[in-house]
């Protein structure tokens, strides 16, 4: 297969390079050429495209190679003077562990590395105080102030762990199950956690989690469980036991002293960006985006699949990065007359938006010229099956963020009436629906369009491989935002960004939202867009959804959330723990940092469908 593979992409390639095609392709967007790239992105030798890594930076490579030989701009020149596609900046990826690291608890004196490890998911920080073990039940209604919560972590069945020269974090198969641990404990009001593993042994440090808590915590093998419950006089096997009846088991005399010392690793990584100028150009552009990366191996939080297995990311997002570059070709063949379009394939979003927020920051040309950005990220699953050649018919495609200007939604049908209509179009899919990197152009108030086909169940698992993409639909998708690249340049004036309406009220069911179309029950609405990128002082506020909660409480975007419902936060997982525990109707004080200056806010939770 990979030298089917293979011949068919230098095919593409040298037909494009060399026999001048550009000006002779139709006005739809190749299937084959779509297929083709999804195919080469998704292979298992990209090893699921994950931010930072060598295949990474390949995937990139290739991509800025693409955008040279479709005759598109370079972001940059080098120090040589050559052209360059990448915009790179520095982000961190992962932690390194320093000199202050230590746990004591009962009798238990082990070595770090060997008989203790810090937990992925731990911040940097100390705790001391009692230990009482938890079972750690959602609806355990606990108060632990003051003390540290020990865990008894039970083995995760069907993970594979079989493959070698992995990271040890990806064929650790408990590594979701420390997250809910820490999770539960900080909801719960513990100043630190002990997990105790299924296993004697204790996996290697990388310091790759996605997220942290602020907790500090650590993890032991199961073979010292008994040192550390010594003072109590309680075996482990006693403690289980009582645990399966009761939420907290009371371990006197057992006192825990443990400290978590970490730094930041700083990487160079790179956006791909590259530019069709108008055939009369000005400042007026058009931003086309897709990410690329995805999340490796898997083996952390945010995989649903296996860990140690590639996630290839076919439709998440080499869909997307395909599509990307199928509207390159296409308007390269007869490029738009007023309007130049910066096409961009985002790194880092996987980690939280990173490469579009670095981007707005750091554009290319002013964002107060772009008159409106298009991000396509999940474009490939418009029709679903076994296989994607042989699915349904059925032909899905959700175009989010239309009423963030007043001419959008008319241009999308007009669009889509002049490639045919082969979508279901939804358009009435709120911007805010599908965090995706069009957030970051939305909160610096430029107009976007979001499309997507829709979740399924292979996303973010070692299941969402090429086979299953339809490249046609993910063709139609091209065809479509290239239309209404076309339907822009056609304007006279500038498209008004238009903030969204205050989302309708839903039904609920006790004290959740429910979608009344589908009978599902949603959590409550808070209305924060939060900055994804981690900070020393709180959750930044990046933006604030009109109409939400946050607005009508007074929140602001640049405020920063230190508290929230009484607890302290610091970081993203803190604030996304504690409100996901509240109901619809709490009212909950959140405490901001404003211009320097705290501020006190009483935010009252609302139901919200999502569109």
């Amino acid at each position: 297969m990979r030298l089917i593979r293979s011949s068919l992409l230098l095919f593409v390639a040298s037909s494009i390079a060399g026999c001048g095609l550009l000006g002779l392709l139709p006005p739809r967007t190749p299937t084959h050429h779509v297929e083709a790239d999804v195919v080469y992105l998704a292979a298992d030798h990209f090893e699921g495209r994950d931010t930072g890594s060598a295949r990474n930076l390949e995937a990139a490579e290739w991509i800025a190679d693409r955008m040279a030989d479709l005759g598109l701009e370079p972001f940059d020149a080098n120090a040589e003077g050559a052209a360059c596609y990448f915009q790179s900046f520095e982000m961190p990826l992962g932690k390194t562990l320093t000199d202050g690291n230590r746990f004591v608890a009962g009798e238990f004196m082990g070595k770090l590395g060997d008989d203790y490890l810090p937990s992925e998911f731990s911040r940097t920080g100390h705790a001391a105080g009692p230990v009482v073990a938890v079972r750690g039940r959602p609806d355990d209604a606990v108060d632990l102030a003051g003390k540290l919560a020990l865990f008894f972590s039970e083995p995760t069945a069907d993970a594979d762990t079989t493959r070698a020269g992995l990271p040890a974090h990806v064929v650790d198969p408990n590594a979701a199950a420390h997250l809910k641990s820490l999770e539960w404990a900080y909801a719960h009001g513990a100043v630190g956690a002990i997990v105790v593993l299924p296993t004697d042994t204790v996996p290697a440090y990388t310091g790759r989690a996605p997220y942290e808590m602020s907790i500090p915590a650590v993890l032991v093998g199961a073979s010292d469980a008994a040192k550390i419950l010594a003072p109590s006089k309680l075996a482990p096997d006693a403690v289980k036991t009582q645990l399966a009846g009761n939420a907290v088991v009371t371990l006197d005399g057992v006192l825990a002293d443990l400290a978590i010392a970490t730094k930041p690793n700083l990487v160079s990584v790179p956006n791909v960006v590259g530019r069709l100028p108008a055939r009369n150009p000005s400042g007026r552009h058009v931003v086309i985006g897709a990410h690329f990366d995805h999340i490796g191996f898997g083996g952390d939080s945010r995989s649903r699949g296996k860990p140690g297995q590639i996630h290839n990311g076919a439709d998440d997002n080499a869909s997307g990065t395909a599509a990307l570059l199928g509207i390159a070709r296409q308007l390269a063949a007869d490029p738009p007359a007023n309007t130049s379009v910066v096409f961009i394939a985002f790194n880092g979003e996987e980690l939280g938006l990173l490469g579009s927020q670095h981007y707005v920051k750091h554009a290319w040309t002013p964002l107060s010229d772009a008159w409106a950005m298009i991000n396509l990220d999940m474009v490939g699953r418009s029709k679903r099956g076994a296989d994607a050649k042989h699915a349904s018919e059925w032909n899905y495609l959700a175009v989010g963020g239309a009423p963030s200007a007043e001419p959008l939604p008319k241009l999308v049908d007009d669009a889509h009436a002049a490639i045919g209509s082969p979508f279901e179009l939804a358009k009435d899919m709120g911007v805010f629906n599908g965090s995706s990197d069009h957030i970051s152009f939305y909160t610096s108030q430029v107009p976007v369009l979001f499309f997507f086909t829709g979740l399924h169940n292979e996303y973010h698992t070692d299941l969402d491989d090429a086979h299953l993409v339809d490249p046609v639909g993910a063709a139609n998708s091209a065809s479509l935002a290239a239309q209404v690249v076309r339907g822009i340049d056609r304007l006279e004036s500038k498209p008004a960004y238009v903030a969204f309406e205050k989302q309708p009220t839903a039904p609920t069911s006790g004290s959740r939202a429910v979608d009344p179309k589908t009978g599902s029950a949603y959590g409550p609405w808070f209305g924060s867009i939060p900055e994804m990128a981690q900070r020393d002082d709180g959750v930044g506020i990046q933006g604030v959804q009109p109409g939400s909660p946050l607005e009508t409480a007074g929140g602001k975007p640049g405020d920063v959330m230190t508290h929230f419902d009484g607890k302290p936060i610091s970081t993203l997982k803190d604030f996304a723990t504690l409100l996901r525990a509240k109901q619809v109707g709490d009212v909950v004080e959140v405490k901001v940092m404003r211009d320097g200056k705290p501020v006190t806010l009483s935010v009252k939770l609302t139901p919200k469908i999502p569109r």
